[in-house]
This record gives C-alpha cells, sequence and structure tokens, in this order.
C-alpha cells in the first residue's frame, strides 16, 4: 500500500509519500498565498524524487486550519485522485501533530475569530485514541495535567493569555503514514465523495 499524503491547513504544511505504513519522503511547504502556486510544483518535485512511486490512496487533511490553505489542498488531492483513479482519505489535520511521549494531550491552533480549535487524545504504549475537536474559548478548560502541543505555541500563549508551557511541534510523518495506509487498506472513498471541510474562518 502506497500513498500521497496532503496538508496545506497551516503554516507548517507538507507532503508524504508513505509506503506500506512508513514515510519514504517528507517534504515541508510554507503555507499561504503561494501555495495554489506551489502545489502542484511541489508534489511533481517529489514524486521526480522517487519515479518508481505508485500511489494507491490519496489522503488529505480537511482542518480545522486556513480557509484558502484547505480549499487548495482538496482541490488538488481531488483531482490527482479522479485522475489517477484512485481512493481519497481524509484526515484532521490536528492529527498530525501528536507528540511522540505517551500523554494525554492536546493539540491547539489559533481559531482566529476567537479562541483556539482544540483536538484532545491519550497516547499509550498500545496505541493513540483522539476525541472530536472542538471551539476552547478559554484556557480555563484546560486541565493542568495535559501535554499541550501547537504548531505556533507564541501565538496560542498570546490568545489564550496563558505564560503555560506549549510543545512547538512539527508534524508526526511515521504516524500518519501508518494511519492512513493502514485506513486505505481496510475502506477507501471515492475520488467523487464529498469531504467534509473545518475552516478557521
Amino acid at each position: 500500500m502506497q500513498g500521497l499524503i496532503i496538508d496545506t491547513s497551516c503554516n507548517r504544511s507538507y507532503l508524504i509519500l508513505a509506503q506500506f505504513g512508513n514515510p519514504i519522503a517528507f517534504l515541508p511547504m510554507d503555507g499561504g498565498e503561494g501555495l495554489s502556486k506551489s502545489l502542484g510544483l511541489k508534489i511533481q518535485e517529489l514524486f521526480d524524487q522517487h519515479p518508481s512511486f505508485q500511489a494507491n490512496f490519496i489522503a488529505i487533511g480537511t482542518g480545522p486550519g486556513s480557509y484558502t490553505g484547505i480549499r487548495v489542498g482538496v482541490a488538488m488531492a481531488k483531482a490527482l485522485a479522479f485522475g489517477w483513479q484512485i481512493p481519497l482519505l481524509r484526515f484532521c489535520s490536528l492529527q498530525a501533530f501528536l507528540p511522540s511521549q505517551p500523554s494525554h494531550f492536546s493539540v491547539l491552533i489559533d481559531a482566529r475569530m476567537g479562541g483556539c480549535y482544540c483536538l484532545r487524545g491519550q497516547k499509550t504504549n498500545d496505541g493513540v485514541q483522539f476525541n472530536e475537536p472542538f471551539l476552547l474559548k478559554s484556557a480555563l478548560e484546560l486541565s493542568d495535567n495535559e501535554l499541550l502541543v501547537s504548531p505556533h505555541p507564541a501565538d496560542i500563549q498570546k490568545r489564550l493569555s496563558i505564560a503555560r508551557p506549549i510543545l512547538d511541534i512539527h508534524p508526526n510523518a511515521s504516524f500518519l503514514s501508518s494511519d492512513c495506509c493502514q485506513r486505505a487498506s481496510s475502506r477507501a472513498q471515492s475520488p467523487l465523495t464529498p469531504l467534509p471541510l473545518a475552516y478557521l474562518s
């Protein structure tokens, strides 16, 4: 099972080539307005570097995140899946920021219109469980014993007015590769299946 994983929902956008549950290539990208022009070129660059790679599925992060970024990524993913006639999967973009250590954790990103989007979960040696993402409006909703992680911790501390440490975290390519390959092998969606999106604003 081989797949292309795309997420363009925040400033830490990325592409992953996953093979049998492992990442064989990871390409970070800057989010922002230029993404609509650069995304196709970046995907071509990645496949040029791995000419024998043939994707069996595409997985796309559907937010929460940037309105423009998500739409660019989803449009590209749907076009490629339709053109290549391969299944299209979706995943919550916040799941990419899974911490490496076992813990109760919350992934936080700035929701812009007020508060933060939050994804709570628990990671153990046996696996990981996620709750549904929700809009967190106050730091009082955070428990003292959970690990806080974010791709932009300074923005979260400012938004919630807290001095509490927040771990600066990058996408977990190993987890995403394993999870997406497993899901693709068991159940997959048609390239024409509507994808629910979660925007920041």
